[in-house]
């Protein structure tokens, strides 16, 4: 249908004029200062169009309606449309009598898009009005108000639709036509101007309509497509027009409080406001905060969805939200997503507004587009279910506090680990804990066992199933909230050593105190409170772990009936018996020790009865630090000199081990050899020629490794257990000190102290040009020759061995901490003189080679290689010596020595 020439008043005789969801609020009387301008243009271009009767043509108003339908919907014309409605209504009222109410029976003019922006156009249509309207035209001589401020003072008038556009932009055009000098419509033309309009084409407009189906979705889905060509309307006008028309179809009382729309209008945009505030033009302004929020509306849709486990877009665009917002607005039936939806930003929105903190931890959720992700890494998701659920179940608003402590819970459950796979867990945890005024109090009431049932924290739960101990976190946090709740202190009572820990646990200070497994008394209370003052001393405390094994050693061979030390023999033999866990060395420490994981607690019972050990030893240190005043150095010296002072402890090994400041001492495995009646220590090495798989070779004299220990302190100079050298590789590209051998190198100053055996080696080596002979040519190849010589000392697990100033020493452990030396003098003894002649003889066979085949194969080894292409002759000596040292060769020294304490407890 194509019509020229057509009048707004034609169009209501034939048609219900009715304006789409999808298109923006009439803004043509909004008080900006381009809009004003152009509207009183318009409204003087009218004016002196009726007044001159000369035709005044408003272009083309194209729309579409379906076949036998009164119903037009305009895809371009609604803001000229509704100019022309409002000045008809406006004549119609102050004409003469029955004009207005025949205006009122022509087919309705009427907004989709906001509920209020309908309501309103009710309201000037309602024939009971119209003396309401005149009172408030006629009194515009007498008042300086504006006619906005006069209205806004009517009982009749709701303070709601102060929160539209298109209602305000109404009666702002409806104060131009009876205050602004420029464009006011003198009273007495009235009449004459509202017949021209009735009768007459004289404002007009080309009328083009198109007969389709779906009139409505379709001048919706055209209307896009015009205004994505020219931008005239901003996306989240056309997002919030189909928000509110799926509120509508909701219905408010499955809304919680007010519908979004309108309370975005009436409060929530001043949220986003703020945050523009630096920005000087209102159309940056708008720009920024129409983004922000439009951001919000999206995220929050992908939020919900991949919490139900149905995104469909993992990583949405605006076209797919929006496409998906349209789609559900055109149908009759909303599901209960949409409900929550709405419900989830009312809430959210309102927190904000009311706790800035919240605002500035949520912040990020309006500033980029939110993707599903496996992991919440930045507490996001959490403070959003949290604020959701809390207000569901509270009926108030949370508060930046009660995100505080809930992310405070969540640092202790190892959070930032769990693999989320749709939210699941976090949410039944938000849910669960929101019925309770703070988390604290959630974990405080509810049993553990109940809690990870409530939560579903199980094998299967694939969203923390990889966490070996989630079950203990979330059973110590429960025991910890009831302490925190009837102590009343503040949430962060644990904070010290739950960081001092490392991974956010105490919990073996609960099971040491008796609550872990039995109930939580007062008492035990006040006794978790003192040993948390030892804790600060010792818990994962690199300055004081040596001390702390120290003390543990000593509470590992305490004698709880007697409170005193066990006897030397008990001590010794303990050492080597098995505990109830199955492990020898009960005294030996471990910071892993401290603490269990799922699997020990519920499937694992020897390693359940290792950690019962130690945690009883753990609670014996702490009762005697307690009791002894040990936190005192003088004390705690006096105390420990005290426990080994009776002469029998002179050669128990835990004495010296205490004494010294050596962890070697108690970190390796300690035994006990009946027959022979001595303490040995394994201590492995660093052995780079072989390694030695029998356990009995890195087994060593308790007391011999004490005595190494001394020796080290007193003359740091020496190197300690060297068993091999870097030599000259004669086989090896190229030739070079990159072979290992067994042995030790000698030099005049060599001073190196070892535990197990010694082989020491005298290595030559020359370089020589060589003539050679081939055919009737002559040339020189280079050739290098070596030999090495050693010579064995004997290893004996009781026995250390010292090399200085060409002097061999063997410290040999006859009984307990008692030993005696024997001397070997390499500077005068036979192998020597013999390794000396050996490299001598070796020296002048070389100098006398001048060709080639000079060297004799009869005692070398020989073997010919190319490099930088050049051809070298290699010889390794097989005359080399390997001398084996007996003890017997060794000069006694008579003096019996022993080694005492000379540390802690001298």
């Amino acid at each position: 249908m194509d019509k020229k020439d057509y009048s707004l008043y034609k169009l209501l005789e034939e048609y219900r004029v009715c304006i789409p969801v999808i298109q923006r609020d009439y803004i043509q009387g909004l008080e900006e200062e381009n809009i004003m301008s152009t509207r009183q243009r318009m409204i003087e271009d009218i004016k002196v169009s009726l007044q001159s009767r000369k035709r005044l043509s408003l272009n083309i108003v194209y729309g579409l309606h379906e076949d036998e339908s009164t119903t037009f919907y305009p895809v371009d014309g609604q803001q000229r449309l509704t100019f022309l409605y409002l000045l008809h209504w406006y004549l119609a009222l102050r004409s003469t009598e029955g004009e207005f109410e025949r205006f009122c029976e022509l087919k309705p003019f009427f907004y989709e898009t906001r509920n209020y922006a309908n309501e309103f156009f009710s309201f000037l249509r309602d024939k009971e009005n119209k003396e309401k309207w005149l009172n408030i035209f006629k009194s515009s001589d007498r008042h300086k108000l504006t006619l906005l401020e006069r209205v806004k003072m009517k009982s009749w008038f709701k303070s709601q639709w102060l929160t539209d556009t298109t209602v305000i932009s109404i009666i702002n055009v409806f104060g131009d036509f009876v205050d602004n000098p420029r464009t006011k419509i003198d009273v007495s033309k009235v009449e004459e101007y509202y017949e021209q309009l009735k009768t007459s084409t004289v404002i007009c407009f080309d009328f083009l309509s198109e007969s389709v189906r779906d009139a409505e979705n379709t001048a919706s889905t055209n209307y896009i497509r015009l205004n994505a060509r020219g931008k005239q309307l901003d996306d989240f006008e056309n997002v919030k027009a189909i928000l509110s028309m799926l509120e509508n179809k909701i219905g408010k009382e499955d809304i919680d409080s007010q519908d979004f729309v309108s309370q975005y209008d009436q409060k929530y945009i001043d949220i986003f406001y703020k945050e523009c505030s630096e920005e000087k033009s209102l159309e940056e302004k708008t720009k920024k905060i129409n983004g922000k929020t439009l951001r919000l509306l999206m995220n929050t849709y992908t939020l919900l969805w991949s919490i139900r486990g149905e995104t469909k877009y993992e990583n949405a665009t605006f076209h797919d939200y929006y496409s998906t917002i349209y789609t559900k607005s055109q149908k009759d039936e909303i599901s209960k997503f949409w409900i929550e939806y709405f419900e989830f930003l009312n809430i959210l929105l309102t927190t904000i507004a009311g706790d800035d903190g919240i605002k500035k931890r949520i912040t990020l959720f309006w500033e980029q587009i939110y993707e599903p992700k496996t992991k919440d890494s930045d507490n996001l998701v959490s403070s959003l279910l949290y604020v959701y659920y809390y207000y569901k179940s509270q009926q108030q608003y949370a508060n930046i506090n009660n995100i505080e402590q809930l992310d405070y819970v969540l640092l202790n459950l190892k959070y930032k680990e769990w693999k989320q796979v749709g939210f699941r867990t976090i949410e039944l945890l938000a849910q669960y804990s929101a019925e309770y005024l703070d988390v604290f109090e959630f974990f405080a009431q509810e049993k553990p066992d109940r809690v990870i049932a409530k939560l579903k924290v199980h094998k299967d739960n694939g969203e923390i199933n990889e966490l070996y101990d989630i079950k203990v976190r979330f059973k110590e946090q429960c025991i910890k909230a009831n302490i925190i709740c009837r102590l009343k202190e503040d949430y962060t009572l644990f904070e010290s050593l739950e960081k001092k820990s490392g991974i956010r646990k105490i919990q073996y200070l609960l099971s040491i105190s008796d609550m872990w497994v039995n109930e939580i008394t007062q008492t035990k209370i006040d006794v978790l409170l003192r040993y948390m003052e030892v804790a600060e001393w010792f818990l994962y405390n690199k300055t004081e772990q040596l001390l702390w094994k120290k003390l543990f050693a000593v509470a590992s061979y305490w004698d709880v009936n007697n409170n005193c030390l066990l006897t030397k023999d008990m001590i010794n033999q303990q050492i080597s018996a098995k505990n109830a866990s199955g492990k020898r060395n009960i005294h030996y420490w471990n910071d892993e020790h401290y603490f269990i994981n799922d699997d020990i607690e519920r499937k694992n019972k020897e390693d359940h009865k290792l950690r019962e050990e130690k945690h009883t030893l753990i609670k014996s240190v702490y009762d005697i630090w307690i009791a002894y005043g040990l936190s005192d150095e003088q004390q705690r010296k006096v105390w420990l000199k005290n426990q080994f002072a009776d002469s029998a402890y002179e050669a128990c090994w835990l004495k010296y081990a205490v004494d010294r400041n050596r962890p070697e001492l108690l970190d390796n495995t300690v035994s006990y050899d009946e027959v022979q009646g001595k303490v040995y220590i394994d201590i492995k090495h660093n052995y780079r020629y072989h390694k030695w798989d029998e356990k009995d070779k890195w087994r060593y004299n308790f007391f011999s490794t004490v005595y190494m220990f001394d020796f080290l302190e007193n003359q740091p100079e020496y190197k300690h257990n060297m068993y091999d050298s870097s030599v000259w590789d004669y086989y090896g590209r190229p030739f070079s000190a990159t072979s290992i051998e067994n042995g030790v190198q000698f030099y005049s100053n060599l001073k190196i102290i070892n535990q197990f055996g010694l082989r020491l080696l005298w290595g030559e080596d020359k370089q020589k040009d060589l003539s050679y002979q081939f055919g009737e040519q002559t040339g020189i190849v280079r050739g290098v020759f070596g030999c090495m010589h050693s010579i064995d000392f004997p290893y004996e697990p009781n026995s250390s061995i010292t090399v200085t100033h060409k002097e061999v020493v063997i410290t040999e452990f006859i009984h307990e901490n008692q030993y005696k030396q024997h001397l070997y003098n390499l500077d005068n003894s036979r192998e020597m003189s013999d390794i000396k002649n050996k490299i001598q003889d070796f020296d002048v066979k070389v100098d006398g080679y001048k060709n080639i085949e000079d060297a004799d194969l009869a005692i070398w080894d020989r073997r010919s290689y190319t490099y930088n292409y050049e051809e070298v002759f290699r010889h390794k000596y097989k005359g080399s010596s390997i001398t084996q040292i007996k003890k017997e060769s060794f000069v006694d020294l008579e003096t019996i020595q022993f080694i005492k304490c000379t540390h802690l407890l001298k």
